[in-house]
């Protein structure tokens, strides 16, 4: 689902939608792993991140190879990735502040 101009107040999962000049507030940002984008200006304040299923599979799953495998975890750290992951590391990088995020959507 496509959202524009909205403010949200709520717990909101993010996947499988797209959000553009969005404002999230005092709320809890929820990914489970499935494609999303943000693009525009996305304002952040005082949000919480949390991750379910698919999503904390693969946390735990880079924890692991990050203490098991250092340089292996460096290494996939440097790759590059799918389409979303200039969106979601944008997004991870302003948990719990009060922030705006000039988004550009990632070149397909």
């Amino acid at each position: 689902m496509r959202f524009e101009n909205q403010t949200f107040t709520q717990d909101i999962a993010v996947d499988y939608n797209e959000f553009v000049n969005c404002t999230f507030r005092n709320c809890r940002i929820i990914f489970h792993g499935g494609e999303f984008s943000f693009s525009g200006t996305v304002h952040f304040e005082q949000v919480a991140f949390g991750l379910g299923y698919a999503a904390s599979n693969t946390l735990t799953f880079m924890k692991f190879l990050r203490a098991a495998a250092p340089q292996a975890f460096a290494e996939l750290m440097a790759a590059p990735t799918s389409r979303n992951a200039a969106a979601a590391g944008s997004a991870a990088q302003t948990a719990g502040s009060s922030a705006a995020a000039a988004v550009t959507p990632p070149s397909k």
